[in-house]
């Protein structure tokens, strides 16, 4: 008969989350809570900027600048800013 081991115990009491400082990076959570900008964001950047003449490596480029990510990555209230900033641009 072969034995089976034990089970480990469980703790008695269920563990809490500890209530230390919360960690505040206000740049970065919002950026993490942001949803991704939406196709018809992504569809309405790349109609504009060939409305206006901007190539795509451009329109990288001023991404990268304003927001310090690539033109994929904005999140979409960064992309609805770039597209205003589009529809504004002469």
């Amino acid at each position: 008969m072969k034995d089976k081991p034990e089970p480990k115990a469980k703790s008695e009491q269920p563990k809490e989350p500890e209530k230390s400082e919360p960690k505040v990076e206000p740049e970065e959570k919002t950026a993490s809570t942001q949803p991704n900008m939406s196709e018809a964001q992504k569809r309405a950047i790349y109609n504009l900027s060939r409305r206006r003449g901007i190539s795509v490596e451009e329109l990288e480029k001023m991404a990268t600048d304003a927001y310090q990510c690539e033109l994929e990555n904005l999140n979409s209230k960064d992309a609805s800013t770039f597209i205003r900033n589009l529809q504004q641009a002469a």
